[in-house]
């Protein structure tokens, strides 16, 4: 069938069937023996049902040409049916314009106080997909209500997959403001009820962050690390307790917790999940047995379940200090090591009281020649006398030999 032209349809139907009834049109026939009738430069196709010029029989007309052209505007009622096809149509209404397909709604446009862009008003299973000249760049899922980028079957609420190296997530502020920042808020309520605000309880887990690599079978993810944010305590009137752990794995052993921070600051490392008010550090090794509960003033522990070393290192040249202090005395006591002349220093109200080398142990007072050297290298020929202990002293640098009785225990 040839292509149908028309300008613009501008008279109502009523119109139209008084022309036709009046002799006003000029009729035509196309090549199936339909008949067109033209009023001015509008042409109207009639099925040949409606050949008759009796108005009563006009109560609708056919628009059945193979590509209909409006070159002015184009007006029409309600509905704008696909031929054929009865729930498959455009729907205009007051402020509204709905497409249905198959007799599912699936964009609704409406003019309102608040204006809504609508898709699956029947919450019906549709997925929407949008696509640029990657596959998948944003997937709604349908069936199960998840988002996707980059994959059309997303496998939790958002996915965001890639195939390829260094991708990222931004966040980016821009702000002369001092108090605008990158915001992300997680919450949580312990109901299963949506919109339902129940207060959070002891253990609940607020956030959980799970990194992953793929097992050495390349079956499957498995977990690297994880942060976990677990509430402490039922939450008060106004504050939510909690903690943060840390947890790790080696490629032989499952995620256990190496670094948590308490919900009073305190903070244990290397220690499975601890709730310990006290100390406020705890660097765990090994559980050392017994009873090792802390002292309410403590603020640092080191347990092992084997030998405990501490170490300070510094350069060849360095003096590392352990300093004792109070609000009046910056150096009221002291304990250093000076790698120089491989010295340790023992010091009490900002005075040097003890030094020890490798051989020599020197006690020095406040008072001149108030100073005792015990040294291990005895002067002479120590005695043969069991049950003594023999060293010399050295006061004011006069060298003395002492023999000091041991006591043997009865």
């Amino acid at each position: 069938m040839a292509d149908k032209h028309i300008t613009e349809i501008n008279k109502t139907l009523a119109q139209f069937v008084a022309d036709a009834d009046n002799g006003q049109c000029a009729q035509l026939t196309d090549q199936n023996n339909e008949l067109i009738y033209r009023i001015g430069t509008d042409r109207f196709l009639v099925p040949p049902a409606r050949k008759t010029t009796n108005g009563s029989d006009f109560t609708y007309l056919d628009a059945e040409f193979d590509d209909l052209y409006a070159q002015g505007n184009m007006k029409c009622g309600e509905y704008f049916y696909h031929y054929g096809d009865a729930d498959t149509y455009d729907r205009w209404e007051a402020d509204k314009k709905s497409t249905v397909i198959g007799g599912v709604e699936f964009i609704a446009m409406t003019e309102d106080t608040q204006d809504v862009l609508e898709f699956n008003s029947a919450n019906g299973d549709m997925d929407i997909i949008f696509n640029t000249v990657v596959a998948n760049t944003l997937v709604l899922a349908g069936d199960t209500g998840r988002i996707g980028i980059g994959t059309a079957s997303p496998a939790a609420e958002l996915e965001m997959t890639k195939a390829a190296a260094n991708q990222s997530f931004f966040m980016t502020c821009y702000s002369d403001t001092l108090g605008d920042r990158n915001y992300i808020q997680m919450r949580k309520s312990d109901s299963d009820v949506l919109g339902t605000l129940v207060h959070t309880h002891n253990n609940s887990y607020l956030f959980e962050l799970v990194l992953q690599g793929v097992k050495s079978d390349d079956s499957a993810f498995a977990t690297g690390a994880k942060m976990i944010v677990q509430a402490v305590g039922d939450a008060g009137a106004n504050y939510v307790g909690a903690k943060i752990l840390f947890t790790t794995g080696t490629n032989a052993t499952a995620q256990a917790t190496r670094f948590s921070i308490g919900d009073a600051g305190q903070i244990t490392a290397g220690e499975p999940d601890t709730a310990d008010a006290v100390p406020l550090l705890r660097v765990w090794g090994g559980t050392a047995g017994g009873s090792c509960d802390s002292p309410a003033d403590t603020l640092v522990t080191f347990e092992d379940s084997g030998d405990l070393k501490v170490q300070l290192l510094g350069p060849a040249t360095a003096i590392q200090t352990i300093n004792f202090g109070d609000v009046n005395d910056v150096d009221i006591g002291h304990i250093a090591y000076s790698h120089g002349t491989d010295l340790m220093y023992f010091g009490a109200n900002n005075t040097e009281i003890m030094t020890l080398s490798a051989t020599v142990l020197n006690i020095a007072g406040t008072v001149q020649c108030d100073t005792l050297q015990i040294d291990t290298a005895f002067v002479g020929t120590p005695p043969t006398v069991e049950g003594y202990f023999h060293m010399t002293v050295l006061v004011c640098g006069v060298a003395t030999a002492v023999h000091v009785p041991c006591e043997v225990p009865a």
